[in-house]
């Protein structure tokens, strides 16, 4: 299901895909949540592509894992980190924005040992960035090729020297 929220951290609508799992409508319980961020020529949809949600669904139903919540967000190219200076706030907008909103608007377990995130490439290095300067929010990590980089410059929103090894997985 894609669905928008207004983020005020980036003081804008942003779009996410969410999946419910099978009992959704008929069970009276919460569930985890899990976030996949996609990758820097990705989008929200992402991993709707690969799948995912096919494997999720397949794996609950044969009782292989547990049901749970999924969370495609949308983060255009912004390494989902905050930019120095006066830059967009990717990070604040996941853990300050998002995940508040998510918990409020469907049935999560609302602990930090109930979330995890993952990511491709550019989510990867987010997923690992946010559960590293995050852990009170994400418990557990994955991360799927990520793009780590050197203090070369070439991302100058993430800033050099020390602001670029404070925010380097």
């Amino acid at each position: 299901i894609e669905r928008w929220f207004y983020s005020p951290e980036l003081d804008r609508d942003m779009p996410y895909v969410i999946y419910l799992p099978p009992d959704y409508g008929t069970a009276d319980r919460r569930y985890p949540v899990l976030y996949m961020l996609h990758g820097r020529g990705g989008h929200h949809d992402e991993w709707l592509a690969y799948g995912l949600m096919d494997v999720v669904d397949r794996e609950i139903l044969a009782g292989n894992i547990a049901p749970l919540i999924v969370v495609l967000p949308q983060g255009d190219t912004g390494y989902w980190a905050d930019h120095t200076g006066d830059g967009p706030r990717w990070g604040a907008y996941l853990v300050l924005d998002l995940v508040p909103h998510i918990d409020t608007t469907y049935r999560t377990l609302r602990e930090a040992r109930y979330r995890a995130i993952g990511g491709l490439s550019m989510g990867a290095w987010g997923a690992l960035h946010n559960s590293f300067t995050h852990p009170e929010v994400f418990a557990v990590a994955g991360a799927h090729s990520p793009s780590l980089r050197p203090d070369d410059g070439l991302l100058d929103f993430l800033g050099t020297g020390a602001e670029f090894a404070a925010k380097d997985p």
